[in-house]
């Protein structure tokens, strides 16, 4: 699966990084992965990076898949702050997409889709300042 995720229970950041072909499928299996993870606290932050995703054919049903997903997940989880990296206008397009359906359906999940990772660094750079180092140092 051309997906790995790196999650740090002291500072409550997660790393999400997403490469290759990616499929409708891949997105589901780790979102469910995450919404399983018994280590990830309310109030967790994300970066969620899509700069080395070659092909993607993300539906719309998928995304609110994704969105039910996270709606299901509120009561483990609570808030959960992620910013995607979405450097192409396919991945740009389908991360406002699925921000817009976040919100739109009361979703627990913050998400906010940025051009670059430095943006979408900048966004979460509102952590406590212990994390300010972690977020700047996991490159």
């Amino acid at each position: 699966m051309p997906v790995t995720y790196d999650y740090d229970p002291e500072s409550n950041m997660m790393w999400t990084r997403f490469w290759g072909d990616v499929t409708n499928q891949e997105l589901i299996d780790q979102a469910l992965a995450v919404a399983r993870d018994p280590r990830i606290k309310p109030g967790a932050r994300e970066l969620a990076d899509f700069s080395d995703v070659e092909q993607a054919q993300i539906l719309p049903d998928t995304l609110e898949q994704l969105v039910t997903i996270d709606c299901n997940s509120k009561d483990a989880h609570g808030v959960l702050w992620t910013a995607i990296v979405a450097p192409t206008d396919f991945s740009f397009g389908m991360a406002r997409m699925f921000e817009a359906l976040s919100e739109s359906s009361g979703s627990p999940a913050k998400v906010r889709a940025f051009r670059t990772r430095e943006a979408a660094k900048s966004w979460l750079s509102g952590l406590p300042r212990t994390l300010h180092a972690r977020v700047a140092a996991h490159e």
